[in-house]
């Protein structure tokens, strides 16, 4: 597959270092939670995230980015910044090429 960067909907909150968040992905048995940097995450609105967002004890839903690792029939695994892999349908995979 293609190194090409897809984001999916994630909650997002403060993580342990400056400019590390958790993230929170619901899947089909729970929920997968990890860290990444701001880098790989992005806000409700497709921004990138300060380094005040969210603020402490809140959060926030957003995205983190994914990498394609194969697809089957209306499901993608993916692999994201914690490197963990999941299933996630095609429709939730989102392509932001224009927000940087």
């Amino acid at each position: 597959m293609s190194n090409k960067m897809f984001f999916i909907p994630c909650e997002i909150e403060r993580g342990g270092f400056t400019s590390e968040r958790t993230f929170e992905i619901s899947v089909d048995s729970g929920k997968l939670i990890g860290t990444a940097d701001v880098e790989y995450l992005r806000t409700e609105g497709r921004q990138h995230l300060d380094e005040d967002t969210p603020s402490y004890g809140e959060k926030i839903r957003g995205f983190v980015a994914c990498r394609k690792i194969r697809e089957e029939d209306d499901e993608v695994l993916v692999e994201v910044p914690s490197s963990d892999m999941i299933h996630v349908a095609t429709k939730d995979l989102l392509d932001f090429a224009d927000c940087h």
